[in-house]
């Protein structure tokens, strides 16, 4: 499907909507009518904007947008009720400072986009966030992430980051726990493998945090993770062979 017929404008009591997987290059502004919506997926097609008119739906929970061309994250977004927000693989290049105000969400996952920087003020009241993914972007500079006090998974890895982002005094306790890529033989190998950075993977039983993840993780790590989180078996056509995620829990890491 190309293009989405006007006519779902008059789907007023709709709840959910999957149209991911087509070939959508923009919503009509009649899904604004959709007043009911509280799941709306539009992930893999090559979406560029989100139109101002989603601003209406008032009841809108989870938003995937995954794998599409979006590079601005509209304002209106941070007036809704979203718990789960999933733009991975966009063209996003920062976060709106609104962002704040999305005190009710509980997974965000932005990785592999072309995000630098992460304002205080974008994260500001995002005390309910669990698990947040901002792997595989540009980072060079990360606020303090303090007040994301019920945080329990943070993925990093593939940045430009010198250091972690302070945690605030509880999460300051955690205990580092390296776990080195594994070593491959031969001299070839050797002199293929990228430069390593520092990695950090923190736990503490008294609090929530569990997962800390500066650097991409082995393969065997991967596979690991795929055991106990939730991943995609559909391919994303933007993702040259790598599957688009459908959980913020765990993404398969964008190759270019």
């Amino acid at each position: 499907m190309e293009v989405l017929p006007p006519l779902i404008g008059g789907f007023y009591l709709l709840r959910m909507l999957d149209l991911s997987d087509n070939n959508l290059d923009e919503l009509p502004p009649d899904i604004g009518s959709c007043y009911s919506l509280t799941s709306l997926n539009v992930s893999s097609n090559w979406i560029k904007t989100l139109p101002d008119e989603m601003a209406q739906l008032i009841h809108l929970e989870s938003l995937l947008f995954f794998s599409n061309k979006i590079s601005v994250l509209p304002d209106w977004l941070s007036e809704l009720p979203l718990t789960d927000l999933n733009g991975f693989n966009n063209k996003i290049l920062k976060l709106p400072p609104t962002f704040g105000k999305l005190c009710e969400l509980g997974e965000v996952n932005l990785a592999a986009n072309i995000i630098m920087q992460v304002p205080l003020e974008a994260v500001e009241y995002w005390r309910s966030v669990t698990i947040l993914n901002l792997y595989d972007c540009r980072l060079m500079k990360l606020c303090s992430f303090a007040g994301l006090e019920n945080l329990e998974e943070l993925r990093l890895f593939n940045n430009n980051l010198d250091e972690v982002p302070e945690l605030g005094s509880r999460l300051n306790k955690l205990k580092s726990a390296p776990q080195p890529l594994p070593r491959r033989d031969g001299p070839r190998a050797q002199s293929s493998r990228r430069p390593s950075r520092p990695l950090l993977v923190q736990s503490l039983s008294s609090t929530r945090t569990t997962s800390l993840s500066c650097r991409s993780p082995s393969l065997a790590a991967c596979a690991r993770s795929s055991a106990s989180c939730s991943t995609t078996t559909r391919s994303s056509r933007s993702l040259s062979g790598s599957t688009a995620p459908t959980s913020n829990r765990f993404s398969s890491r964008r190759i270019s």
